[in-house]
């Protein structure tokens, strides 16, 4: 056997049991949950590295006692109480333990690939040593991480009270010692307190994975007191981490839900942000669906909910629907586990809506009847709950089950989401089945729903709701979840052919919401909204609301290109692209409006122009013409700009008719580009940079103030007119000056960002730098602080000025 192998074998035996029955001339395949330092290995030949406060015969050590090579020499020589066969190391293996364990790195502990041990590279035998924390680049000490990671908690609140810098350290892993206590279920409030007053900053600083402290506060089921300090110590970071999400989608919330985190803690997360109980994960899970659907579809879970559904139990013939919705809202308090569900659904369900539920009260005010309200006179009703949001198509089956009474109900601006705007007159008098047609529900569970709610109250389709006059179809076409033709907006149309000719009190039919609504070009036309309500009423294309818009106006402002749903519509009314919009849309044509849109695509204008050919060459109600709006966005030159340009080359010469009186080139350079567009406008008339509007601006300080790059228009404006570059505005100010303006602004920008991202600025004295806001003002910054070196590189003169 070669050296290599031995050594391997040998290593293997140490872990192994002394009955294994390993053939001599195999070398056993050695555990890497033990060789790796896996955190749940708990052998004995591992304990004291897992738990430091042990050593191999189960004698605590004292905290800050770390064995050094000696000391693992005389520890591997004492038998095992286990009568596992151990293997003497060799000094230099037991100094490679030591060193990768006192610089913290665990996957070298004893190797960081397959490759056996022996043949890795050792460090030469070094004098023993006693372990002492690392010490970051920035000049921070582990010792708080480090004692936090083996639960020392005395020694955490000593060190945050003299050295409370410290908690700052985080390990290349980003976890900081305010993780660590979290995770390790810290039991002492007044610990993660210290934690937390030491380093604020950590509330809100994820790890490898995205977790936050909280996080793993829910996840390993934290007392709940320490979960108040992670929520309300410092309110502003606290209440933030609620929503904040993993790598994988997934909230604290989630994982106090999923791992049952000890009474009070889901309350305290609903209490600072409920609507995390309706955020689905990657894998489409929320904190609803745990808690409902993998049950619900388990064999035992569909025998008892099935039971309540209608065909799943005896009905005698003389019963009436309240009858059996008595009888089976008893036998739902006999069936503890679905009873016990339907509870913490409904807590759930009421804490999304802005209903005021304690935890610990859930039973208690749910047991009678679940269809109560709160202190503020709202009224509960779980038909209406499930209908409006994703869930599980048994748990709103159930609830039409045991309250089919409710499904006939109103809902007069009951069930609101926490930030929901009310309605101007206070009122929405909406039905379960708008609810339905709004919800994000879609496919078959979609399908279902609104089936049942039909079937019940087939006159919901024709109600219209006090926010706006919307019967359910309006809310249905512009769903972008209820796509499908025949699947959602079809069974509403078959219940209430009328409903396509409605007005909503907008003026708006369905097919201008749907319109409103429309996503890209849809792959089948039997199943598109908009070409399914335009064949079953034309007229809809000749109808204009109460501002004059026409359904070809609204595909001009929301559509990206020319598709088959358009074509519908110009064939139903071609007289649309020549008509204008009311005074309130500036008497535009669609070219206009489409000019104007940041959505549309060449192959919408050009077609657009190619219907009514004078288009390109007619103002608006402002007197801009359809060239003028376009390069007002920045529109690229190829998604319709060129096309306009074709269609009428004197464009880029003209200026607004209005006080402004901007050329092409003015209204670019505001908009800050694009770089193609101002090359493209400075090679067609580059006379334009020479102009100065009413305030004396040329394009110049309009581009400087708008931040544009040097290299991505500003230096063609520079050289289409380098004199202007000493040229002053109606202010008295330079080019220069508007850039050295824009970089202050900035600069606030990032101040105010920082303020914003903490409570004490002592304490933590730094911007948070897991805002994305941070990072893109700083790269603003230094972009514009670029322009300021390109302009004096390009005119040193400004500075005499």
């Amino acid at each position: 056997m070669s050296s290599d192998a031995s050594e391997t074998a040998r290593l293997g035996r140490s872990i192994s049991s002394s009955g294994s029955g390993t053939a001599d001339n195999e070398a056993p395949q050695v555990d890497r949950r033990q060789l790796m330092g896996d955190r749940n290995w708990q052998s004995e030949a591992n304990l004291f590295r897992n738990n430091p406060s042990i050593d191999a015969n189960g004698q605590r050590l004292h905290y800050s006692e770390v064995p050094t090579a000696e000391e693992l020499v005389r520890m591997q020589s004492v038998p095992s109480r286990a009568n596992t066969t151990r293997v003497s190391l060799s000094q230099a293996e037991l100094w490679h333990f030591h060193e990768n364990w006192t610089t913290g790195n665990s996957e070298d502990m004893f190797g960081a690939s397959s490759v056996p041990f022996a043949s890795q590279q050792r460090s030469p035998i070094k004098p023993s040593i006693v372990l002492s924390p690392r010490v970051s680049a920035s000049g921070l000490s582990s010792a708080i991480h480090d004692a936090a990671r083996i639960t020392n908690w005395d020694r955490v609140l000593e060190l945050c009270a003299s050295n409370p810098q410290d908690a700052k350290y985080s390990g290349r892993d980003g976890w900081t010692a305010l993780h660590h206590a979290c995770n390790r279920r810290c039991p002492r409030p007044e610990v993660v307190e210290a934690l937390i007053g030491a380093y604020p900053g950590a509330l809100d600083k994820p790890e490898e994975k995205g977790w936050l402290p909280l996080h793993y506060a829910c996840r390993f089921k934290a007392p709940k007191e320490v979960v108040r300090l992670l929520l309300h110590m410092y309110p502003k970071r606290g209440f933030r981490t609620v929503s904040k999400t993993d790598r994988l989608g997934r909230t604290p919330l989630y994982y106090a839900v999923r791992y049952d985190a000890p009474s009070g803690v889901v309350g305290l997360l609903l209490e600072v942000d409920p609507s995390a109980v309706l955020e689905e994960d990657e894998n489409q899970e929320s904190p609803l669906a745990l808690v409902w659907d993998s049950w619900a579809e388990k064999l035992e879970g569909k025998r008892i909910v099935n039971s309540f559904l209608p065909g799943g139990f005896p009905e005698p013939e003389d019963r009436t629907v309240e009858e059996r919705a008595k009888l089976l809202q008893e036998k739902l308090r006999r069936e503890s586990k679905l009873y016990k569900r339907w509870i913490k659904v409904n807590m759930l369900l009421k804490a999304a809506f802005g209903f005021t539920v304690e935890e610990d009260d859930a039973d208690r005010k749910l047991a009678s009847g679940i269809s109560t309200g709160d202190n503020s006179g709202r009224v509960w009703r779980i038909v209406h709950a499930t209908a409006s949001v994703k869930c599980h198509p048994s748990l709103f089956l159930m609830a039409c089950a045991l309250h089919p009474e409710q499904v006939q109900e109103l809902d007069d601006n009951d069930l609101r989401r926490p930030g929901d705007i009310c309605p101007t007159n206070g009122h929405t008098n909406q039905t379960a089945l708008h609810l339905a047609a709004s919800s994000k529900e879609g496919g078959e569970p979609g399908k279902t729903v609104l089936l049942t709610l039909l079937s019940q109250y087939r006159e919901a389709a024709q109600v219209p709701d006090d926010i706006d006059g919307s019967i359910p179809l309006h809310r249905m076409v512009e769903n972008e979840h209820k796509k499908d033709w025949s699947n959602h907006a079809a069974i509403l149309y078959r219940f209430y052919p009328r409903g396509v000719q409605i007005s909503d009190s907008n003026g708006k039919l369905p097919l201008h919401r749907a319109i409103t609504a429309i996503q890209e070009e849809e792959g089948n036309p039997e199943e598109c909204v908009i070409s399914q309500l335009v064949r079953v009423y034309p007229q809809a294309a000749s109808h204009a609301d109460n501002s004059g818009i026409l359904p070809m106006h609204l595909i001009a402002m929301n559509a990206s290109e020319w598709s088959n749903a358009t074509d519908a519509i110009c064939n139903a009314n071609r007289n649309a692209v020549a008509s204008r919009c009311g005074a309130t849309g500036h008497n535009r044509l669609a070219i206009h409006l489409a000019a104007a849109s940041p959505k549309s695509r060449d192959s919408l204008i050009a077609r657009l122009i190619q219907l009514h050919q004078r288009s390109a060459a007619l103002e608006d109600g402002k007197g801009c013409l359809p060239m003028h709006l376009a390069c007002e966005i920045g529109k690229n030159w190829q998604d319709g700009v060129r096309a306009i340009h074709v269609a009428f080359p004197e464009a880029v010469r003209q200026p607004e008719r209005n006080e402004r009186g901007w050329f092409p080139l003015h209204l670019a350079a505001k908009a800050g580009g694009p770089l193609e567009l101002i090359t493209k406008l400075i090679e067609l008339f580059p006379e334009a940079a020479e102009i100065a509007d009413r305030n004396g601006q040329y394009p110049l300080h309009l581009a400087c103030q708008s931040g544009m790059k040097w290299s991505e228009g500003l230096e063609l404006i520079f050289e289409a007119a380098p004199y202007v570059m000493t040229a002053t505005d109606h202010k008295g100010l330079l080019p220069f000056h508007h850039s050295t303006m824009r970089v202050c602004e900035v600069t606030r920008q990032v101040e105010r960002e920082h303020d914003d991202n903490g409570e004490d600025e002592v304490t933590h004295g730094e911007i948070n730098p897991n805002s994305e806001l941070d990072d893109e003002a700083k790269a603003v910054a230094a972009q514009e602080t670029n322009n300021l070196y390109e302009i004096l590189r390009a005119d040193p003169s400004v500075l005499k000025l």
